[in-house]
Parts: structure tokens; sequence; C-alpha cells
């Protein structure tokens, strides 16, 4: 193998291990979400939310470790090993990727975050609007 196979190898292992690592940080940002409901509660809005963004890190981050190689070894044969790999080529489709990965990985935590908020809020703001009627059987004539 060439220096240049080597190089274009690399890259694309470090685009397999990096949508890797991000798909299980949003897996594990929704699980901290889901489990720490009430263990979180006391906390104000932006404490849960970076003792979650932390969480999710190191579980993604250790999850990763092992879960990239058992891809890596799968996918190492068909799609990572191309005879004429160039290596501007693969810097590019690892850029792209992760970019790719990394805003799909950030809309994911986002949304997430924002079903929350509004869940942990009660009612919808639409709901205690003005132009909610009453009832005529509620309302004494005084």
């Amino acid at each position: 193998m060439t220096l240049d196979q080597q190089t274009a190898l690399f890259y694309r292992i470090g685009l397999v291990e990096g949508v890797v690592l991000l798909l299980l940080f949003v897996l594990a940002f929704g699980a901290l979400t889901i489990l720490g409901r009430h263990l979180l509660a006391s906390l104000s809005l932006r404490e849960s939310l970076l003792a979650r963004l932390a969480g999710a890190g190191v579980l993604a981050a250790v999850a990763a470790g092992g879960a990239s190689s058992v891809v890596v070894s799968f996918l190492e044969a068909a799609a990572l090993s191309s005879p004429n790999a160039s290596v501007d080529a693969a810097r590019n489709q690892a850029l792209i990727g992760l970019v790719m990965a990394a805003a799909l990985a950030i809309a994911g935590t986002i949304r997430i975050e924002m079903y929350q908020r509004r869940t942990n809020q009660g009612t919808a703001p639409e709901e205690e609007g003005e132009w909610r009627v009453e009832d005529p059987g509620a309302v004494r004539r005084s």
C-alpha cells in the first residue's frame, strides 16, 4: 500500500469514526434527557442543558471507541480500500461528510431540547391566549 492510499484510508476511517461519534452523541443526549427528566428538574434550564451535553459527550466518546472499530472492520474490505484513492478526494469527502453529520447532530440536539422545554412548561402558550371563549354559565353577573 502506498503512502497516498494509506492517507486516503486514514481520512475515510476518520469520517466513519466521526459519524459514529456524532450519532452516538445524539442518542446519548436523547437518552439522558428522557432518563434525567426528574433528576435534573431541580437545576435551571442552562445547568440542565450543560449537564446533559457533558454527559452525552462522555458517553458518546466511550461508546464510539468500541463501536467505530466494529464499523470500520465491517467496511474495511469494501468501502475503505479503493485502489485508485486520491488523497484530495478522500479529504474532501471526509470534510463534507463530517460537516453534514455535525449539522444533523446539532439539529437533532436542538430539536430534543426544544421538545424537552415544551414538555416541562406544562401548557402550551396557545391555551392561555385571550381568544379563549369563556363558558357562559360560569360567568356571574354582579
